[in-house]
């Protein structure tokens, strides 16, 4: 023993400085004191720095616009009572989401290590709290996100083959595992190949809006613009709070991007730029995809319509309407290839901070990815599927019951 018990023994503060500057609670799973920006040392292995300006922007606008603005902004439109309501309810959430993403811009350049949320929640309220959030992604949330994606991929990329008849479960359960395979396959490999997927579909789904919003402005320079109006039956406080939180929905993902920090070139610099420019610029889109919709479509078309930019397509597009699918497919492909990086690294800083086995913190020295836990990952991703299409039949046979 020392003479000096404080020379052996941190202090709270200590440990939570050097938690913030990435060292974590605990040494890392390599049994080294590196920090995470190492690629390969003496000391150990991790993760290399492969995260740069354009792709961070690609992982915040990637992992946002999934297939909500593409298939169902009429529920902002439902409570909103009027179009014109429903856009500044838009436009609000827009707002609300770009203050957001300046808070976690903040976190990110405060607190430079990897885990989004659950990082934040361990520096500032000790483990309990985190551990649970951790455990609670892990389960439930996140797999069922991604679960939920991977379906809206598999419906929008077989429907073309059958019509107008619905395709049977079995397909769409095969493709939606065939698209979390792909996904999780070359985010084993490879890091720079998966931010290569996530900056194609970010430019495939925001060319696809694109071409909804030309259109819409052509339209309105014909004077289709009977429908913006704050003509309608009327809403209420609780019926406008439900409106922004179906808003709200379509804006979430702008923490995609904290849980990958220690990835990033030069964090400080990039989370202002990208988290803000991001905002701002799918706030933008939003909107104006929102007033191309209703200048070809009546409000009452909207609420009817399954899956709105499909039906605009149809409307407006003539034989180029198949593009309206393909940008729903590659969106959503984009989306589910972004969450699934985000909850990677979520499991990979868990299981260094000792809430996951430590099996799932090493990273695989060959192509350096977090290799355990993704695979890890992949299976509860399955369940998470399989589960949600028993839970749709369940509901298909309780319809019908409740039909006889």
């Amino acid at each position: 023993m020392t003479d000096n018990p404080a020379m052996t023994m941190e202090s709270d503060y200590e440990i939570r400085q050097r938690y913030n500057q990435g060292g974590g609670v605990e040494n890392y799973t390599d049994g080294s004191d590196a920090k995470p920006s190492d690629q390969t040392s003496d000391e150990g292995v991790a993760m290399k720095k492969s995260i740069n300006l354009v792709t961070a922007i690609s992982v915040i606008v990637g992992s946002i616009i999934g297939s909500g603005i593409f298939i169902s902004p009429k529920g902002v439109l439902e409570y909103s009572g009027s179009v014109g309501t429903a856009l500044i309810v838009w436009a609000l959430c827009g707002l609300a989401a770009f203050l957001g993403g300046l808070c976690y811009a903040e976190l990110g350049c405060a607190i430079t290590k990897s885990g989004g949320e659950y990082t934040y929640l361990n520096v500032a309220f000790g483990p309990f709290l985190a551990f649970l959030m951790l455990w609670i992604n892990f389960l439930i949330v996140a797999p069922g996100n991604v679960a939920i994606i991977s379906q809206t991929f598999a419906i929008y990329v077989i429907v073309p083959f059958y019509g107008d008849c619905l395709p049977p479960d079995w397909a769409v359960i095969l493709i939606s595992e065939a698209c979390i395979i792909v996904i999780f396959f070359y985010n084993c490999a490879t890091v720079v190949g998966a931010a290569w997927v996530q900056i194609v579909c970010t430019i495939a789904k925001v060319l696809g809006l694109l071409i909804i919003i030309i259109a819409g402005i052509v339209l309105l320079i014909q004077g289709n613009t009977e429908y913006l109006t704050f003509d309608g039956p009327g809403t209420s406080v609780s019926r406008v709070s439900i409106a922004f939180y179906n808003g709200l929905f379509a804006y979430a993902g702008w923490s995609c991007l904290n849980a990958i920090t220690e990835e990033m070139t030069d964090p400080k610099r990039d989370f202002p730029i990208s988290l803000s420019g991001s905002m701002i610029t799918i706030t933008i889109i939003y909107v104006l995809t929102n007033i191309a919709y209703f200048a070809a479509m009546s409000p009452q078309e909207m609420l009817a319509s399954p899956a709105v930019a499909v039906t605009y397509g149809d409307k407006v597009l003539g034989n180029w309407s198949w593009l309206m699918p393909v940008a729903v497919a590659l969106s959503t492909f984009g989306a589910a290839n972004g969450q699934s990086l985000a909850l990677s690294r979520l499991t990979f800083v868990g299981a260094r901070d000792g809430f996951f086995p430590h099996l799932l913190g090493m990273v695989y020295v060959k192509f350096l990815t977090p290799l355990p836990a993704l695979l890890t990952i992949v299976s509860s991703i399955f369940i998470s599927d399989l589960q949600l299409n028993n839970y749709d039949n369940e509901q298909k046979l309780a319809k019908q019951s409740t039909s006889m």
